[in-house]
């Protein structure tokens, strides 16, 4: 718990939520795209799918209804500050926690921390994935999710 509440302060002690709005209001949305891409994918996809990701950056570019900047910002908001982790143990039905090893958006920590703090949760620990487990390692995201479910 205090080893999370230290990262999330070193975060908004660097102001990586305020660099991330900035960013975003001056970047081509392909060139922010391309910024979150490297937060959310290991390296392994990224170099594997590079022209997956760069055709990401052109949809990015071309999507005529973007997000809101103030949406973005209310989202990215409450990331950086909502903080529920006194009422975990109030959740009472089984819960799926999915998180990649190396994922450097919400570490590792998070996640270890939710299943402590959730009794009837169960963590699927994605090797070599980051932030977008679930689109790195597709097939297996897939089975124990669905096991999951048949099981609960």
């Amino acid at each position: 718990f205090q080893a999370e509440d230290g990262i999330r302060d070193l975060v908004r002690s660097r102001g990586l939520g305020d660099v991330y709005k900035r960013q975003r209001k001056v970047c081509d949305p392909g060139d922010f795209m391309e910024l979150i891409q490297l937060w959310i994918f290991a390296t392994d996809y990224f170099g594997k799918n590079i022209q997956d990701l760069k055709q990401g950056q052109i949809d990015a570019r071309n999507n005529p209804k973007p997000q809101s900047e103030n949406g973005f910002d209310g989202q990215l908001n409450a990331c950086m500050n909502h903080n529920s982790l006194n009422r975990l143990n109030e959740i009472n039905i089984p819960a799926f926690i999915v998180v990649g090893e190396n994922d450097i958006f919400t570490p590792l920590a998070f996640s270890l921390t939710l299943n402590e703090k959730i009794s009837n949760s169960k963590i699927l620990r994605i090797p070599k994935t980051g932030h977008a487990c679930h689109w790195e390692n597709l097939e297996l995201f897939n089975s124990e999710t669905t096991k999951f479910l048949q099981e609960n």
